[in-house]
């Protein structure tokens, strides 16, 4: 049983966000093959009338991914055409997706049944919006872990600044109100994996997540940016 509690500040929220990317610590998805997933990806039906926010739903590309597992579909994902790249890329180790801009929109997700993130939380059936975050590096947080990439679901329906990067705060404020928990809803961006060869394609890391695998369209660059999505998280990810 779920108990609410009280929102948590911007700062209790962050440490909560660095439990999540904590276990990808020592992952080489590159370097390492592709494991077994017992997910599947296959082209997503068109979305239905409504579903999508009317100032995305030409914006986004025009085939979608359906995440099935054992035979039962999971969540839809649709991936905007092109993701505008941030003015400052950031380069770093602990960094995968630094061309993106924290609070982009990357794209949008319709989860078909009750899900978990990341953390192990439960999220209700509906369609989310997905931004782009960060870890902040600072001083409490320096060397929390190996990757520091996520993206946040945030309820479509009260996703109002679709053309505009929110700052962290207005972010993780966002996305805690998909959630009773007081925690934003996270779901974790690990390496893709250099043996996946069709696209959308999933598999499991050496940790047990289980993820799909996508070509990102992002302005500016030379060619699509390969992304990798935990959509299962494995026993262990975000426990503490």
């Amino acid at each position: 049983m779920i108990r609410k509690s009280r929102a948590l500040s911007p700062s209790i929220a962050i440490l909560a966000l660095a439990a999540l990317i904590l276990p990808v610590a020592g992952r080489a998805g590159e370097a390492l093959p592709a494991a077994p997933a017992s997910l599947s990806a296959q082209p997503a039906p068109p979305p239905s009338a409504g579903a999508i926010p009317a100032a995305l739903a030409g914006d986004l590309a025009p085939q979608g991914a359906q995440i099935i597992s054992g035979g039962s579909p999971l969540c839809n994902l649709w991936l905007l055409k092109s993701v505008p790249a941030g003015k400052s890329p950031e380069s770093s180790p602990d960094i995968l997706y630094g061309n993106l801009q924290i609070g982009t929109v990357v794209g949008v997700m319709q989860i078909l049944a009750p899900a978990q993130d990341s953390r192990h939380q439960k999220v209700p059936a509906g369609v989310y919006t997905l931004r782009y975050g960060q870890i902040p590096q600072d001083g409490n947080h320096m060397g929390v872990s190996q990757y520091r990439d996520f993206l946040l679901l945030c309820p479509a329906a009260a996703d109002t600044k679709l053309d505009t990067a929110l700052g962290f705060d207005e972010l993780v404020a966002l996305s805690r109100q998909t959630l009773t928990t007081g925690h934003p809803a996270v779901m974790g961006l690990i390496p893709a994996n250099s043996s996946v060869k069709t696209l959308p394609g999933t598999f499991s890391d050496d940790s047990g997540d289980q993820a799909v695998q996508f070509d990102l369209a992002e302005q500016g660059a030379t060619g699509p940016v390969p992304m990798a999505l935990v959509i299962v998280p494995g026993a262990q990810s975000g426990q503490q």
